[in-house]
């Protein structure tokens, strides 16, 4: 049960108030962060609309989800941020954790006392309302969960909602979420109250200023210039580059410059890709190639099967993209069983409708050129 008066170990997220993992992880998000106007308009205008709600952000990996989210603090100074990126148990623990750091934060008094966690998340719609009712009329329980992807449902009572969010909110509570893109019928997420889904996707000139925007940052930067000319590359072209292969992706983009900021020696001659286009088409910083091989281990559960290494091979040799049934008549396999696999990688896909086709293509070209290398 909870009891905040019991001896007790932190949980992660106590921890992480006084942490400096999860300080250097706020300020490394906060680091150059610029744009993204249109992403807080939606929200600042949702919270003025609407008493209560659900906003949520989607988008692809490395589209800026976190960052924004972590901005929000400069918005909302009392939100409570948490994220899953910090702990990979985060659902098991998470919801007793949020429990007590509320209870401690507005100092709630005869809460049901619970010896372990809050099951079903009953006792987090008690502190929610309990909370409500002692806001005054100007001010807002606001809670952002960076993530919720990456949330295993399946640890949870089955039908409940992702970490047993309350399908009901009272006035003045919102959650803001993140996460990428998911089927509407697998979205873990059943609500009767206001709500509004913001797909960074649908915002492809807002992301291209914002783009704009960082890249800018960098342009006088002395140390950005000179690695630069290391390369004989002038800035002005070596950016533009960087805008036109990045597709929006600021992930792509920040390491990117932390590579071409970083010690280089170990690239000579540095000719052989003098010429801009042959550096961006031909080199891969490492740490973005650590990123992709994450994400193709969270694909496959760090094993991946015949048919899931057959299914990457179809998607990362077609550019424009390929139908399920291409894919099925490539490598004489089962429809179903292919599409089964396609649901599941739904979050690393673009999917276009083309002459009544379903075409599937990987979210990034440079992620699909990660494939080709392995």
């Amino acid at each position: 049960m909870i009891n905040p008066n019991r001896s007790r170990s932190p949980t992660p997220l106590e921890a992480y108030s006084n942490s400096p993992e999860l300080g250097e992880f706020l300020q490394q998000k906060r680091l150059n962060f610029t744009g993204r106007n249109f992403v807080f308009d939606a929200i600042k205008q949702f919270i003025n609309r609407y008493s209560r709600g659900y906003f949520t952000l989607v988008g692809y990996p490395g589209m800026g989800k976190t960052a924004i989210l972590v901005q929000l603090l400069n918005l909302y100074p009392d939100l409570i941020f948490t994220t899953t990126e910090l702990d990979p148990n985060f659902s098991d623990r998470t919801l007793e954790t949020l429990c007590h750091q509320l209870i401690n934060r507005y100092q709630l008094t005869d809460i049901p006392l619970l010896e372990d966690s809050p099951q079903g998340g009953w006792l987090f719609s008690i502190i929610l309302q309990k909370i409500s009712e002692k806001l005054s009329p100007e001010q807002r329980l606001i809670i952002a969960i960076d993530g919720v992807d990456r949330i295993d449902i399946t640890r949870q009572t089955v039908g409940s909602n992702l970490l047993y969010l309350p399908r009901y909110l009272p006035e003045k509570v919102y959650f803001i979420l993140s996460r990428r893109p998911y089927l509407k019928i697998k979205s873990g997420l059943l609500t009767e109250t206001p709500s509004q889904i913001l797909d960074l996707s649908n915002y492809s000139s807002e992301n291209q200023q914002d783009i704009q925007a960082y890249l800018q940052l960098f342009i006088h930067n002395p140390g950005f210039q000179a690695s630069l000319n290391r390369w004989q590359i002038q800035p002005e072209l070596g950016l533009e580059w960087l805008k036109i292969n990045s597709e929006n992706n600021f992930k792509y983009i920040s390491e990117w410059i932390a590579f071409l900021m970083s010690d280089l020696s170990s690239f000579s001659p540095l000719q052989e890709h003098s010429e801009t286009a042959n550096l961006f088409q031909h080199i891969t910083p490492s740490r973005l190639t650590a990123y992709y091989q994450s994400l193709w281990q969270q694909m496959t559960a760090g094993n991946p099967t015949e048919l899931q290494l057959k299914i990457i091979a179809g998607l990362s040799q077609n550019q424009q993209g390929i139908t399920l049934e291409a894919i099925a008549q490539q490598f004489n396999e089962d429809e179903y069983d292919i599409e089964l696999i396609l649901e599941n990688w739904i979050e690393f896909l673009q999917i276009e409708m083309i002459n009544n086709e379903i075409y599937y293509r990987l979210y990034h070209s440079h992620f699909r050129d990660f494939f080709k290398k392995l």
